[in-house]
């Protein structure tokens, strides 16, 4: 992998791997979990700021009633980074635009760290389309920061993106870290972003299949295992 990719130790911390660096994730929540060796496409997140969300690059779509708080708790990488989001009225949104070719015929997937710092709330994660024909997804929340994620597959009929939101709603109130928008059905590892879009290089893993094996089985992120016929000699991922 020609770049930094990141992906959980042992403790449920995340970590940043350095390129050509192999990537051997564990489970976030059930601590000590082992996954195994992480291989993933590439991908690119499109969105700025992706990790604090500050005000500026996103912004409050609703008229000033979003309340944001930097610093507020503990991110996933260790840092004290998350934010904290409180709703003041039934349509509180907090949004971030992103420049992109228009995603007709392809399926975008919009990802972040949340829970909730009171009750068990949900909330939706949206899609902002021109026109206002925005594409609304409910997602619930509880006390654990997770990742919680919501896809759209884009027709040519839609209106051209002009970002995504969380809408809060009138008195929830949230911890918020690691925004991601990337082109794919499924999240895939948290790609931090700055004042620009970042990319993760696709992985690839060469070894030997020794003699005597005849049969490899991938396990996926979703638990569903492939197993594929191979030969003894070298083989790639």
């Amino acid at each position: 992998r020609s770049s930094a990719g990141t992906y959980f130790n042992a403790l449920g911390v995340m970590m940043s791997a350095a390129s050509n660096t192999a990537r051997f994730d564990y489970s976030p929540t059930a601590i000590g979990t082992f996954l195994g060796l992480l291989i993933e496409p590439a991908s690119t997140n499109l969105l700025f700021q992706s990790s604090t969300m500050p005000a500026g690059t996103w912004s409050d779509a609703s008229a000033g009633t979003t309340t944001i708080t930097q610093g507020y708790g503990t991110a996933p990488d260790g840092t004290t980074t998350a934010v904290r989001l409180q709703g003041n009225n039934a349509n509180t949104w907090w949004a971030s635009p992103y420049s992109a070719a228009s995603p007709a015929s392809q399926t975008r997937t919009f990802s972040a760290y949340l829970k909730a710092n009171v009750g068990t709330p949900s909330i939706s994660m949206n899609f902002l389309l021109n026109g206002g024909s925005n594409k609304i997804q409910s997602v619930a929340l509880n006390g654990s920061l997770l990742r919680r994620s919501v896809s759209y597959a884009f027709s040519a009929g839609d209106n051209f993106p002009l970002g995504v939101a969380f809408n809060i709603g009138n008195g929830n109130d949230l911890t918020a870290w690691g925004a991601q928008l990337e082109a794919g059905s499924v999240p895939t590892s948290y790609i931090p972003t700055l004042g620009a879009q970042a990319s993760r290089a696709a992985d690839m893993c060469t070894f030997t299949i020794p003699a005597g094996v005849s049969s490899l089985r991938y396990v996926f992120d979703d638990d569903s295992t492939q197993t594929v016929s191979v030969t003894p000699g070298a083989y790639q991922i």
